[in-house]
């Protein structure tokens, strides 16, 4: 039987919390796949190079940088040969990129893989010391994805297919194989599987192995309550079903990939959020629930924007609501939630969107379109729960609270899914909600 693990960044970004996660995976059973994100802030140091101008010099000095970070990191007083290998490689792209100025999205995703490339080898180090056999199986031959370059889903029937036969045999010569997180292959191509993507390459490899546990480590208390920065009395959340730490991630609680339920819930693998200093805190996900008489979390969301859509014909015109959609989509624009009315079709959406949508769509002219109207500065609050899109003896108490305390609800959303309804406020309105929110509800 296997297990997998997951370390995040923030658990790689120094030598002391690269001898924690050494010692968590000396003190854990054998074998043990681990699958690592990149050194903290390293994948930023990447995306700011590919926003900025190549030159000779800029390239020069960020390889400096990851070179340093990276031998630093391992305790050498240089850099092992896989880490100069991907420097290589990882220059070649760059200057590759100063005369050619190709920056298109298959490139992006190859070079911002890198970060996960280079802290695979450091890891290896640490292990080798404490006397563990290790391997490094590259990501490209395990997880087979869509042709989304920059957020793949990941096809699961094909990933195990590769996972069983390249690491089986692995898995029975080493203590440690270790994977790097975010990124796999369309089969000809790199590509990422979107923000926190290591979470997702954890579950993913889980579910190929039919293991017995995913246990993501960070340094966070798993999820909470709501957010401890906005709520002072948030607390961790011990157990969730795999549909409410879905719902969660959607709604902006930043410990799991939206999508790394999944993989999980099919194979009934548990998922256990740890934190690396503190190993009695921890969030179970399974498909059971701590929580069936109301909300387990009021996770949010900010820097959004409603934009209203208003139109004369919309209710009574065959195609008018699919003609706006399909412009916004067109336009780059991904809503968030949508409500419809006879004059108007309102979206709720990030600002930037809104503002780059509304020019876009005014294009389909007067005869659908009367006027837009973008209202900026709103958050949404995501109140989530075991059946809470059917109880409306809690939804109906919810709105009343916060009407009482004069709280405008913009927009409520209910009904897509069972686990979740969503409100969309005035930012200015965020923290006093969610306190007033949790107070009655969540203490």
């Amino acid at each position: 039987m296997v297990e997998v693990y997951k370390f995040g960044g923030t658990c790689m970004e120094n030598t002391s919390k690269l001898e924690t996660v050494t010692q968590i995976i000396k003190n854990s059973e054998k074998p043990l796949v681990v699958t690592v994100s990149a050194a903290a802030g390293v994948t930023n140091q990447l995306k700011l190079l590919l926003d900025s101008e190549l030159t000779e010099v800029t390239i020069s000095e960020i390889l400096t940088k990851l070179r340093e970070r990276h031998i630093q990191l391992s305790h050498l007083e240089q850099a092992p040969p896989e880490i100069e290998e991907a420097l290589q490689r990882l220059e070649r792209l760059l200057q590759g990129i100063s005369y050619t100025e190709d920056i298109s999205p298959r490139i992006i995703s190859l070079i911002m893989s890198f970060g996960e490339r280079l802290i695979g080898p450091v890891l290896q180090t640490y292990l080798k010391k404490e006397g563990l056999k290790s391997q490094i199986v590259d990501a490209e031959n395990l997880i087979r994805t869509s042709h989304n370059y920059l957020n793949a889903h990941a096809d699961l029937e094909v990933s195990e297919k590769l996972i069983e036969s390249h690491l089986r045999t692995t898995l029975s010569d080493f203590d440690v194989v270790i994977v790097p997180g975010f990124f796999g292959t369309s089969g000809e191509e790199i590509t990422l599987l979107g923000r926190s993507g290591t979470d997702y390459s954890a579950t993913i490899l889980a579910y190929g192995l039919h293991a017995t546990s995913i246990t993501i480590w960070k340094d966070v208390h798993g999820f909470m309550s709501a957010d401890p920065n906005l709520v002072d009395n948030a607390k961790t959340i011990p157990t969730l079903s795999y549909e409410e730490a879905a719902e969660l991630a959607y709604f902006g609680a930043k410990l799991l990939h939206p999508r790394a339920a999944s993989p999980a819930r099919i194979r009934n693998i548990p998922i256990k959020i740890r934190h690396i200093d503190d190993m009695a805190s921890i969030t179970t996900i399974s498909s059971e629930s701590s929580n069936n008489q109301g909300i387990t979390s009021a996770a949010h969301m900010q820097g959004l924007a409603i934009m209203k859509v208003f139109t004369s014909i919309g209710g009574n015109t065959k195609g008018a609501f699919s003609k706006i959609s399909g412009a916004i989509e067109e336009a780059g624009g991904n809503p968030i939630s949508v409500s419809t009315s006879q004059t108007c079709f309102a979206f709720l959406m990030p600002e930037l969107e809104a503002q780059i949508v509304q020019e876009e769509i005014m294009d389909l002219g007067s005869s659908i379109i009367d006027s837009i109207d973008v209202v900026e500065n709103m958050a949404l609050i995501g109140l989530v729960g075991e059946s809470m899109g059917s109880r409306t003896e809690m939804v109906h108490s919810i709105l009343g609270v916060l009407q009482t305390e004069r709280i405008n609800i913009e927009m409520i959303s209910g009904g897509a899914t069972e686990n979740a309804i969503q409100l969309a406020i005035a930012e200015k309105d965020l923290k006093r909600a969610l306190e007033i929110i949790h107070k009655n509800f969540l203490e």
